[in-house]
């Protein structure tokens, strides 16, 4: 690796008193590019904006929580970079969290990265109050452009937002621009995996919804859907795992079902945990990326039923290694549905050609090894 530090300006990876991790896709993946660099070589500090000034080493990094505010003319995460910018080695790269920390520098050494798009969300109503909504949108769409000019090397982690961006813009010149899909941290073995699928023609069968609990991830979308699974199927389980606000739904709604579960679990555990799932649900509304749930359910063996949103549309084909649809109540329970009532063979199917999928194209290994190269590249061009 060239590049002899990794520096990170990221959105919080702990609540102000640095002892609660916070649970999320940004974080996962700043924590595994902090591992990657660790692992070839490089020293890696991330900062992330606090209450008080702390330091908690990680093992593989060390995060330390900087006391800054936002001003008129600065904003508190422009405070940050620039404070972290000003410890970074020369010959290091500086990685800046998501592209909605707003930051701009024509620093060199700075890559942003790009987890989807965010402003995909549906608008309602109809004459001037939907053109108005209308036009709103347009202006989230002209702000996004903008921001791929604050920064001059970028990485999505999707092709949807590439494109995207041109349909509507081009990069500017002298920009560089990389597309590294997230990633698989495991696979299930081949005995386990076979041993799953026969399992499942005598037991339970076990769907999990493993995300934050929050609208726009289909909390509130999927417990409708899985109130009426339930009455319709007599041989399955429903497992929420997470946190958020929408815990709260949830529990009034499930608390006294025996065949529904609600809780959660470590990120570094997303893997483990769903090896123990026939099917996961990823009925996401809008803002996604390239799903880490996604790919994690994958590779540990689950047959994915998504929706055709964002990132998750370069991942999942549907019929062949999953099953996708239109991100509304009846839709998705036509589709969890279909899933359940499919025979034996090609639900079987499908499951093994999801976990192929993670294997070949979405493995940690291959991920690594492009932000490594995208890292050294911009190294190596400083001269």
């Amino acid at each position: 690796m060239l590049a002899d530090s990794l520096t990170i300006a990221t959105i919080p990876l702990y609540d102000n008193s640095a002892k609660a991790y916070k649970l999320g896709g940004v974080e996962s993946y700043m924590r595994a590019l902090a591992k990657a660099a660790h692992e070839r070589g490089a020293k890696v500090d991330a900062y992330q904006i606090s209450d008080s000034e702390w330091t908690r080493d990680e093992g593989f990094f060390t995060l330390h929580g900087v006391p800054v505010k936002g001003g008129f003319f600065k904003p508190a995460n422009q405070k940050l970079f620039e404070y972290a910018r000003e410890r970074a080695s020369e010959r290091g790269a500086i990685v800046i969290s998501g592209d909605h920390m707003n930051v701009k520098t024509r620093d060199p050494r700075a890559i942003v990265v790009e987890h989807g798009i965010a402003f995909d969300y549906p608008i309602s109503g109809s004459g001037p109050a939907f053109w108005l909504k209308s036009f709103i949108k347009l202006l989230r769409c002209v702000r996004n452009v903008a921001r791929f000019q604050y920064v001059n090397n970028t990485v999505c982690v999707d092709y949807n937002h590439f494109n995207w961006l041109r349909t509507i813009s081009s990069p500017r010149d002298g920009a560089r621009m990389k597309v590294i899909p997230n990633f698989c941290s495991g696979f299930i073995s081949d005995a386990e995996f076979e041993e799953k699928l026969a399992s499942r023609r005598t037991r339970k069968r076990r769907i999990v919804f493993a995300r934050r609990f929050v609208w726009y991830r289909g909390t509130e979308l999927f417990a409708n859907v899985a109130e009426r699974l339930l009455r319709e199927f007599g041989d399955i389980e429903i497992t929420f795992a997470g946190e958020g606000p929408q815990e709260g739904i949830l529990r009034e709604k499930f608390g006294s079902s025996e065949n529904v579960k609600i809780t959660s679990f470590h990120p570094d555990e997303t893997f483990e945990f769903h090896k123990g799932f026939d099917l996961a649900v990823v009925p996401t509304i809008f803002s996604e990326g390239t799903s880490l749930s996604l790919i994690e359910a994958m590779g540990a063996g689950c047959l994915p039923v998504c929706t055709h949103v964002g990132g998750m549309t370069n991942i999942v084909v549907d019929g062949f290694n999953g099953m996708m649809s239109y991100p509304d109540e009846d839709s998705f329970y036509e589709c969890v549905r279909g899933a359940l009532l499919a025979a034996p063979e090609r639900f079987d199917a499908m499951a093994r050609n999801a976990r192929e999928t993670a294997q070949m194209g979405l493995d940690y290994g291959s991920w690594s090894e492009k932000w490594i190269s995208f890292i050294d590249r911009t190294v190596a061009a400083l001269g």
